[in-house]
């Protein structure tokens, strides 16, 4: 039986938490393009500032690593937020995070994303888990 929990977190408590998560673990599918900015990532962020649902983030906590997690499902969604906070993806619109008005930043940094926390997984259960997810 798998063990999961579920938590949200705002993206500002998410980017505190970033470099504790392996947004690219071995085995995970990679970005279709070689640059961030492409229609997938700017149609996250739209979707973001307008407060729309992402869906949950599914992660594996590991114990004696370099990360305390690492990424299930979601990591496209990952790297894009902090993507898009670092100034490497614009809006749709052609706006960078920088340029949004301070209600559109908080917005942004305020949004609350649903992440399911799964533990002590073999690599067949994290792939099984992703392969269910992704079917």
């Amino acid at each position: 039986m798998y063990k999961y929990t579920k938590i949200e977190m705002t993206i500002r408590e998410f980017l505190l938490k970033y470099s504790e998560i392996d947004v690219q673990p071995v085995g995970q599918r990679l970005d279709t393009q070689v640059k961030l900015e492409n229609k997938k990532s700017q149609g996250i962020i739209d979707t973001i500032l307008k407060g729309m649902n992402l869906g949950e983030i599914t992660i594996h906590q590991v114990e004696g690593g370099k990360f305390k997690f690492e990424s299930i499902d979601g990591g496209h969604r990952k790297r894009y937020i902090k993507g898009f906070f670092d100034g490497l993806i614009r809006t749709t619109d052609g706006r960078y995070y920088s340029e949004l008005s301070d209600e559109e930043r908080d917005v942004f940094l305020n949004y609350k994303l649903s992440f399911v926390i799964y533990s002590d997984l073999t690599v067949f259960d994290i792939g099984y888990i992703f392969r269910t997810l992704n079917d």
